[in-house]
């Protein structure tokens, strides 16, 4: 019916299929009948309640849900099926592995499995192997920034005779003759290094 709304549409089902059993059950006698009519118009004219406004964050969650069911009837199509059955460390090497394929559509279907199932992630070991590889690089970087200043590489003093203590101070900060500026000689970085390693760094 054209101009109407769903809300409309179904209200208006509703009391057609209300007035037929009201008519069912009290006959066609005329009284009986007006009543019916009358409750019939009156559930017509009411006024559709307005569904609740869903926050924008459950919007998204829909929208992105029918999404999800569109990539997985994709999958099932190539016959791939059973992920009620996968343990935890195969479903988790997929999401793994999926992640650097840049689909997020994947690694959100392989979660909802996991979750599903009630599973956890399981970090596979090849993850395990690349973030214990990324900490030691970064330690390693770490090592490099300390030995670079514990050397006392970054003090570039065109005068070196015109930076010294001074009286108050500690012994490890050098300020200039004119007041202006003052660095740290490297002192921390060796003192950081020396408690890490048990060597000293020589300049």
């Amino acid at each position: 019916m054209s101009g109407q709304t769903q809300p409309e549409t179904a209200l208006q089902a509703l009391a057609e299929k209300l007035r037929t059993d009201a008519i069912a059950i009290f006959g066609e006698g005329l009284a009986d009948r007006d009543i019916i009519e009358w409750f019939y118009a009156a559930l017509l004219a009411a006024p559709a309640q307005p569904a609740a406004q869903q926050h924008p964050d459950g919007e998204a969650v829909d929208r992105f849900a029918v999404a999800m069911k569109a990539k997985l009837a994709k999958s099932r199509e190539k016959g791939r099926h059973g992920w009620q059955m996968g343990s935890a460390a195969y479903l988790s090497s997929l999401l793994y592995h999926h992640m650097y394929k840049g689909d997020p559509l994947d690694v959100a279907n392989l979660a909802m499995m996991l979750h599903q199932n009630g599973q956890a992630i399981e970090l596979p070991q090849e993850a395990r192997r690349d973030q214990g590889f990324n900490k030691s690089s970064e330690v390693q970087r770490l090592r490099e920034t300390l030995e670079f200043y514990a050397r006392g590489d970054h003090l570039l003093l065109a005068d070196p005779d015109a930076w010294d203590t001074c009286s108050g101070e500690a012994e490890n900060w050098l300020h200039d003759d004119e007041g202006t500026a003052s660095v740290e000689d490297g002192s921390l970085a060796k003192a950081a290094l020396a408690a890490s390693t048990g060597q000293e760094v020589k300049p």
